[in-house]
C-alpha cells in the first residue's frame, strides 16, 4: 500500500565503539587525514560538492551553507582524507564532553576501497578516545559491514517512512 502512495521506506540502524577497540589495519598507503581549517575549506567544500551533486543543485548550495556553518563550530570537527595528495574523503563528528557522533562519512568512487573510510575513522578515535563514538547507518548500505568489521556493535534501529512529493 506504502509503495502504491509513493511512500519509501527505510531503516536506519544506529551503532557504539569504545575506540579503544576499534580494529584499525594500517595499509601504510599514501593516505593523510587533516582537520578542516580555512586553508584546506576550499578542498573540503569541493569535495562535498562531488558527493551533492546527484541530488541538485539547489541541494548542493543548501548543504555549502550547512558545512561552512558547521565549520565554525565548536562541538563539530571536519576531516579531510587525501590519497596521494587529492582530496578523497571526508566526515565530520559532533561531540560533547562524553560522545562524538561520526556524521556523513564520503569517499569518492575511484578512491574507495583503499581503507580512506577507516583513516578518517581511526583519526576519530585518536581524537576522542575517552569518548563514546556512534555512528547511524543505513541499513541497506554497505558500509554497515564495514563497521562491524571495525568493532563497531549495533545498538538499535527505526523504520522510516518518507511521502515522495
Amino acid at each position: 500500500y506504502l509503495y502504491q502512495q509513493f511512500y519509501t521506506i527505510g531503516c536506519q540502524e544506529l551503532y557504539e565503539i569504545n575506540p579503544l577497540q576499534f580494529i584499525y589495519k594500517d595499509r601504510k598507503n599514501e593516505i593523510v587525514v587533516e582537520e578542516v581549517t580555512n586553508d584546506n575549506l576550499g578542498e573540503y567544500l569541493q569535495l562535498q560538492r562531488n558527493f551533492d551533486l546527484d541530488y541538485g543543485e539547489e541541494y548542493v548550495n543548501l548543504n555549502r551553507s550547512m558545512h561552512s556553518y558547521h565549520h565554525n563550530a565548536k562541538d563539530t570537527l571536519q576531516l579531510l582524507a587525501y590519497d596521494h595528495g587529492v582530496p578523497a574523503g571526508s566526515l565530520q563528528v559532533f561531540f560533547n564532553k562524553c560522545t562524538a557522533e561520526i556524521d556523513n562519512v564520503g569517499v569518492l568512487p575511484a578512491h574507495r576501497l583503499k581503507g580512506i573510510a577507516a583513516s578518517l575513522q581511526y583519526e576519530v578515535m585518536k581524537r576522542f578516545s575517552n569518548h563514546r563514538v556512534i555512528l547511524v547507518a543505513d541499513s541497506n548500505d554497505t558500509p554497515k559491514d564495514m563497521y562491524r568489521k571495525q568493532g563497531y556493535k549495533k545498538l538499535s534501529f527505526r523504520y522510516e517512512v518518507m511521502k515522495l512529493l
